[in-house]
C-alpha cells in the first residue's frame, strides 16, 4: 500500500505585534493505511529551553493567515472546538471514561531545545487516520503552553492559551518516496 502524506503549517495565534512568543513551523504526517501514523515536527519558537508545548487535534477551528486575524477576537486561531479523538471511550451520558489511557490517539508533548526550536521531533506511533471515516484531514491542530488534562477541557479565556494552530491537509508525495524507474537491459 502507498503511504499517505499530510502537512500542517502553523501560524501564530495572536497578533504578532502583541505576542509574547511566536511559534511557526510544520507538522509532517505520514501513514501507511492500516498502520499508526508518524508525525515529524519542525518548529521555531520564542520560548525558553525545556519549555513544553502541548499539541492537540481539534474537531474544528477557523484559521486565518499570519497577516490577518479574526475581527471579533483578534486571534488567528478562533472557533477551536473540542479535541478530536475517536479512541475516547464515553459512557451513556457522553462523559469520557476516567480509567482510560488518554494518551491514545493524542499528539505527544514537545520539548523546546536551547535554540528555541524543535527540530526533527518525531512521534512514531500516533493512533489516528489520514483516510477513512475518522480521518484527521481537514481538522486543526492547536498548540498550548499548559497541558489540558481532560479531553473535553477547552482553553479558558477566549483562546488565550493557544499559541499556534494549523489545518491538516493532504501533501504531495516527497521525492524520496517516489519509485525509481527500473530498466532491463537487452
Amino acid at each position: 500500500m502507498e503511504p499517505i502524506f499530510a502537512v500542517c503549517e502553523l501560524v501564530t495565534a495572536v497578533d504578532l505585534e502583541t505576542a509574547g512568543s511566536t511559534i511557526t513551523g510544520t507538522a509532517e504526517i505520514v501513514q501507511i493505511p492500516g498502520k499508526p501514523a508518524t508525525v515529524k515536527w519542525n518548529l521555531l519558537t520564542g520560548l525558553m529551553e525545556d519549555d513544553k508545548v502541548y499539541p492537540r487535534i481539534n474537531t474544528t477551528g477557523r484559521l486565518y493567515t499570519a497577516s490577518t486575524t479574526d475581527a471579533l477576537t483578534g486571534f488567528a486561531c478562533s472557533g477551536i472546538t473540542e479535541e478530536f479523538n475517536p479512541l475516547t471511550e464515553r459512557d451513556a451520558y457522553g462523559r469520557p471514561n476516567p480509567y482510560q489511557d488518554f494518551s491514545r490517539g493524542r499528539l505527544d508533548a514537545l520539548t523546546i531545545d536551547a535554540m528555541s526550536t524543535v527540530n526533527d521531533g518525531v512521534q512514531n506511533y500516533l493512533l489516528q487516520n489520514l483516510s477513512g471515516k475518522d480521518s484527521i484531514i481537514g481538522r486543526s491542530i492547536s498548540l498550548y503552553l499548559a497541558e489540558l488534562k481532560d479531553i473535553d477541557e477547552l482553553p479558558g479565556d477566549t483562546f488565550t492559551s493557544i499559541e499556534a494552530c494549523c489545518t491538516i491537509a493532504l501533501d504531495e508525495t516527497p521525492y524520496r518516496w517516489l519509485p525509481t524507474p527500473h530498466y532491463h537491459s537487452q
